[in-house]
């Protein structure tokens, strides 16, 4: 898993706008699918993508105020699904204790 700051969200853009945009911004691999969630009452997106060895990916774009992070959790083993590694389900439940601190 990683978790990582991106660019902020301009203030002429809006929440929506700005997390499609996420899934192709420096990431060239091909989405499989994209859900719209909630993360810890932020607006978030979740992006599957497969890279072009096999493996599996997911990202959780996330959006609180203009702070943007991207939330990754990925397998090295060819056409392995996600859901059927051992440690997905802690991923998950690491996803919902995820908070964005209000800024000072």
């Amino acid at each position: 898993m990683m978790v990582e700051p991106l660019a902020d969200k301009p203030a002429d853009v809006d929440v929506d706008t700005w997390l499609e945009e996420m899934p192709t911004r420096g990431n060239r691999n091909p989405l499989r699918r994209e859900t719209k969630i909630t993360l810890n009452g932020s607006p978030a997106l979740k992006v599957r993508y497969r890279t072009d060895s096999g493996d599996d990916k997911e990202a959780v774009y996330v959006v609180s105020g203009s702070t943007t992070f991207g939330i990754e959790f990925s397998t090295e083993q060819p056409h392995v699904l996600l859901e059927r590694l051992a440690n997905y389900p802690a991923f998950k439940a690491m996803l919902q204790t995820f908070r964005l601190a209000a800024a000072t």
